[in-house]
């Protein structure tokens, strides 16, 4: 028993040793794959330092890793998938972060794309760490050309519209836009391709939610383009972001001006359940800008009235929002905007606003509304209209 425990423990000890060697060939393994791949840009800084050229190099050797030979990219890519030691992180400093420094993004932009289309799964850690390296850093436009290269369509879309927050010239932001709507469609059309192909199962309905994500984030981009064409004309559309900017200032701002468009856009930020809030705020500010009834008051109105699908009670409640507004002299125009209501309780609260208690009891009295006639009869009392009090008295106690 004792030999044969001293036997157990040997080979434990030999195991040991065996997997210690193992993982020493492939941490030597790994770094001699990224050593490789930045071998040439190692020599060209060799070269610099000594004072020879760019021609200086030896025959033979690739400057910059995109110009290597093909079996040479072969050769890293088959180190790489037998030892798996090119980590992220070890990508990223000294490889990635060289190249950076260098300017040689594109070429190793290029040597990538040519490893990843040869076997897709092998540098994907590699390439995600290396494009949340230079996000970190605000490198868009090296990540733009990262996701383009990796022919990742939906953050490449992303990456442009942020690029075109931060363009200030009006064509640049412009081929910006339409660049992002490129890419954006292209992954919509890929997505919509994988939920056909499995309908019915559990990754089709994550898809789905997916598309219609991406949908409505296309069709944001679509009209950011829209709307950055119409500044050409009319600058006070420049400063709308629809992505970094206040959705309901935006719409507020649009509305007045561009009716038809303002929709759109009110409806693609997902504000339709606001939408009442938001016609009355403003309405009640172009009232208090100006006390007397305007053109433009009357126009939105028309607007609010005849292209949208609101209640006339919800209507109603904008025009009494504005009369509340108005001086009291303004009798002409108060009464257009009441001969626009039609539901009797808010006739009745438009009256009381303006001051017309009269019309106010006449149209209560018409409809027979107890509620009406009470309201009317406490904004008599604070008038000091007695005359109206009584009427309103002798209906409550008849009624009641």
């Amino acid at each position: 028993q004792q030999q044969q425990q001293q036997q157990q423990q040997q080979q434990q000890q030999q195991q040991q040793q065996q997997q210690q060697q193992q993982q020493y060939q492939q941490q030597t393994a790994g770094r001699a794959t990224s050593h490789t791949l930045l071998h040439s840009h190692s020599e060209r800084n060799m070269h610099r330092t000594a004072g020879g050229s760019m021609s200086a190099a030896a025959p033979g050797h690739a400057v910059g890793v995109a110009t290597a030979p093909e079996h040479h990219l072969h050769h890293h890519q088959q180190h790489y998938q037998q030892h798996q030691m090119l980590t992220a992180s070890h990508f990223v400093d000294v490889v990635a972060a060289p190249c950076f420094n260098s300017n040689r993004m594109p070429q190793l932009f290029a040597t990538l794309a040519k490893l990843h289309a040869a076997h897709p799964s092998s540098l994907g850690q590699c390439v995600s760490a290396m494009n949340k390296w230079l996000r970190a850093r605000g490198a868009l436009v090296h990540l733009y050309s990262s996701l383009k290269h990796m022919k990742d369509d939906w953050q490449a879309g992303i990456t442009m519209v942020r690029l075109f927050a931060k363009s200030t010239d009006h064509a640049t932001r412009l081929s910006r836009l339409e660049l992002a709507r490129e890419h954006l469609v292209q992954a919509v059309f890929k997505m919509k391709g994988q939920s056909d192909g499995h309908p019915g199962s559990h990754s089709s309905a994550e898809n789905a939610v997916k598309l219609s994500k991406m949908t409505h984030y296309t069709q944001l981009v679509i009209l950011q383009i829209e709307m950055t064409k119409l500044a050409l004309t009319d600058p006070k559309y420049a400063a709308h972001n629809l992505f970094t900017g206040d959705p309901v200032e935006i719409v507020k701002q649009l509305l007045p001006h561009n009716f038809d468009f303002g929709q759109r856009v009110m409806h693609a930020l997902d504000l339709s359940s606001s939408r009442v809030s938001i016609f009355k705020s403003i309405v009640v500010g172009m009232a208090r800008a100006r006390p007397l009834v305007t053109r433009d008051i009357f126009s939105l109105l028309t607007h609010i009235k005849t292209q949208t699908q609101e209640s006339p009670v919800e209507f109603d409640k904008i025009v009494v929002s504005i009369i509340e507004l108005l001086a009291k002299d303004d009798r002409k125009n108060i009464d257009k905007l009441i001969k626009q209501m039609t539901d009797d309780h808010q006739k009745v609260l438009a009256c009381i606003a303006a001051g017309d208690l009269a019309k106010a009891y006449s149209i209560a009295y018409s409809h027979s509304c107890l509620p009406d006639m009470r309201a009317i009869r406490q904004a008599a009392v604070m008038a000091n209209e007695q005359g109206i009090v009584e009427q309103c008295d002798k209906i409550l106690r008849h009624r009641q």
